[in-house]
């Protein structure tokens, strides 16, 4: 693992901030066979598509091929009537083979698995099934959530509000992602930090702290939105 204990904590290699988080995903998977997890975003779809800020429906136009994968059966039966003709399963893989086998049958260069960790109740069970798909499949994956040391988490509280999702069960920070995922048999190859894009959500004020809260977090990363790691099975 990454850094070294100095008695009290760890200590850890600077890291970049990368960005806005879509941008980036967008270009690292330009081209290939990506099968996307959590991909309805639901209960955001019809907001996202609104706003033309829908991941999936970007992965859509600029990959070879796209599955889409999600445990919500009514956000699946929305994503198809939305992108009829598109490869979409219904299913978790970390309970059910029939939705990692398919996810194999795929034959993916890349599993994308954005913002979904945070949702899952078991996370050691989803890790260790993705690690059984990266095996099979020989591809890497990518794997962003919200980053527990975020600025623009931290502040609100100070002023007693708390904007963490209601489905949300658990965040991490830098040390307890790299635990998570390499006690699951995961290799971590890279890890950065990430803003999001919140011009299509918020007024214009907001928008201004946002960006100046961005601009802070390029020179101190680990207080970021998020954290982006790309991982192959060990």
């Amino acid at each position: 693992m990454s850094g070294k204990f100095n008695g009290y904590g760890k200590t850890f290699p600077k890291r970049a901030n990368i960005g806005e988080r879509n941008s980036y995903l967008k270009e690292k998977v330009l081209g290939t066979r990506v099968a996307h997890l959590g991909c309805t975003d639901w209960p955001l779809l019809d907001l996202q598509i609104e706003n033309n800020n829908l991941l999936h429906s970007e992965l859509l136009k600029q990959c070879s091929e796209v599955m889409g994968i999600d445990i919500d059966s009514e956000g699946i039966s929305h994503m198809q009537s939305s992108f009829p003709g598109e490869i979409f399963i219904q299913g978790d893989i970390s309970t059910s083979s029939k939705a990692r086998d398919a996810v194999v049958g795929f034959e993916p260069d890349w599993i994308l698995v954005p913002d979904v960790i945070e949702h899952v109740e078991n996370g050691r069970d989803f890790l260790i099934s993705l690690r059984e798909i990266l095996t099979k499949s020989n591809c890497g994956a990518i794997i962003t959530t919200p980053n527990s040391t975020s600025l623009k988490t931290f502040l609100p509280l100070i002023l007693g509000l708390d904007f963490t999702h209601v489905d949300h069960c658990l965040l991490h920070n830098e040390f307890t992602l790299v635990h998570a995922l390499e006690d699951a048999g995961l290799f971590v190859v890279d890890l950065s930090y990430f803003n999001r894009d919140i011009t299509k959500r918020y007024g214009g004020f907001l928008q201004l702290i946002s960006s100046s809260l961005n601009l802070f977090c390029k020179i101190n990363p680990r207080f970021s939105d998020g954290l982006v790691v790309t991982v192959r099975a060990l």
